[in-house]
């Protein structure tokens, strides 16, 4: 198994590489090279060309990544094609975590395929929802766009008109679109219509809410927020759908992952 991690977690990188050569010299009595740490391009590059003795490359990363690992290998690549993500609020979230959830899912790494594209807003919490929102992600220099109901919200918020397109969009960027629905309904019918499969997010207190949205929502890895005094279990079930998704959404709350 060949690894190329990001610069950033270096040294992570080579712990975990040590702990798994650890175990399996020690429970499968398989040598050191069996698990090889990539250093730098030049390794990804010489990778790609090994059509005779790599099987299959799984690329993580953000679109043009991925596509340009699938344009110049000559070995078989599993990757992703758009990471269009959502985090839906619920008429019964807890706000304050919703807030830290969506804050988190733009902000921490916004090139990451399973960031957050598009936040949908149930109607019933929107008045109060949004303007807590719309300062937190503005302060972090995060740009808006939002439908027409989002915009008489925040009237005095400079956002942007949302069009079809931008629903369509992977960002990758500190760029957020906005849509408030009228129910749990209407935010699975966007999802539907605009997702790219990859990971999607509801932030709710009702069980039935979080469980429909799991059972319906089609994507590789979907996830139910819950706060963390929450008596509601974690419920999980089995994906639809194969991605190479990881979850980000994960400082706030008790979560469930389906994938």
């Amino acid at each position: 198994m060949l690894l190329k991690g990001g610069a950033e977690a270096a040294r992570t990188n080579e712990v975990l590489v040590e702990l798994w050569r650890d175990a399996l010299r020690e429970r499968f009595d398989k040598p050191a090279a069996a698990v090889t740490l990539l250093q730098s391009r030049d390794d990804v590059m010489e990778l790609l060309q090994l059509k005779r003795e790599v099987d299959l490359i799984v690329p993580r990363g953000g679109r043009e990544f991925v596509e340009y690992i699938s344009a110049n290998s000559k070995v078989p690549v599993l990757g992703h094609g758009e990471g269009i993500c959502h985090v839906y609020v619920d008429r019964s979230a807890d706000l304050a975590m919703a807030s830290a959830i969506v804050v988190d899912a733009k902000t921490q790494y916004p090139g990451a395929c399973n960031s957050v594209e598009t936040l949908l807003v149930h109607q019933d919490v929107a008045a109060e929802f949004l303007p807590q929102i719309a300062a937190s992600l503005t302060a972090k220099g995060v740009d808006l766009r939002g439908c027409e109901r989002t915009r008489a919200i925040l009237r005095e918020a400079n956002v942007k008109n949302a069009t079809n397109e931008d629903w369509a969009t992977e960002y990758s960027d500190l760029i957020l679109s906005i849509r408030v629905v009228d129910s749990l309904d209407a935010a699975l019918e966007h999802i539907a219509e605009y997702g790219s499969l990859h990971t999607e997010a509801i932030v709710t207190k009702d069980a039935a809410a979080a469980q429909r949205f799991l059972n319906e929502v089609d994507a590789a890895a979907s996830i139910t927020m819950f706060p963390r005094d929450s008596p509601t279990a974690i419920v999980m079930g089995s994906a639809p759908r194969l991605a190479s998704a990881t979850v980000n959404y994960t400082r706030a709350g008790r979560w469930a992952w389906k994938g």
